[in-house]
């Protein structure tokens, strides 16, 4: 009998214990709730890359000089104008040639950098993705614009990795052929900016002067 009280007399301190504790930690949570600076709001540096902000000032820069870009294929020679604010570099894949925006820079050749804007040629399956819709439903991507050229069903804009994809989308007489094209990659952050509108009339520029040559 006497040990059945003393385990109530202890199971009840216990009891005691944890109710004082959980009220205090609750009293505690509610005082530094009350008494705690309001949150900070993010500053809009931080949702940016430095190569974002250091791009971004480079939007209302007039580009540099046009100049005659060419590669070769078999049995054609490719020829396009590009602004002289894109440096060819390796891009390690079938994305060949890559160009990457680096308007401050007088180098002949790059090396890869991720943030940057980049205009290249080839497949990928973004633009194989849009040119089956296209010819599925007569439109694709978003800012879509039909073409049906010599070269080009059309230029869309499409998500990439992320990233805006912009291109024009070869047709079946070019050397790279359907599922192929002409791409620009950049940033989401430069929608609405004017160095979105200077990218884009870089890769317009490259499309209305694309042409080959047997």
């Amino acid at each position: 009998m006497y040990d059945d009280v003393k385990f109530m007399a202890v199971w009840i301190g216990f009891l005691v214990i944890s109710i004082i504790c959980a009220i205090a930690e609750k009293l505690l949570k509610r005082h530094r709730k009350e008494n705690s600076p309001p949150p900070r709001k993010l500053s809009e540096e931080k949702l940016y890359s430095a190569a974002d902000l250091y791009l971004l000032k480079t939007g209302d820069t007039p580009p540099k000089e046009t100049v005659q870009r060419n590669f070769s294929v078999i049995s054609k020679e490719i020829y396009f104008d590009l602004s002289g604010d894109f440096i060819e570099f390796n891009s390690h894949c079938e994305l060949d040639p890559a160009y990457q925006y680096e308007p401050d820079s007088d180098s002949d050749f790059t090396g890869f950098k991720e943030d940057y804007p980049q205009i290249w040629f080839g497949p990928t399956e973004e633009i194989r993705s849009a040119v089956e819709e296209y010819f599925k439903n007569g439109t694709a991507g978003i800012d879509f614009v039909e073409l049906r050229n010599d070269h080009f069903l059309f230029a869309a804009t499409v998500d990439y990795y992320g990233d805006r994809l912009r291109f024009y989308a070869f047709n079946e007489n070019t050397h790279g052929g359907l599922y192929s094209g002409i791409g620009l990659v950049y940033s989401r952050n430069y929608e609405g900016t004017s160095l979105e509108r200077k990218l884009i009339a870089a890769l317009d520029e490259a499309a209305a002067t694309y042409d080959e040559v047997e």
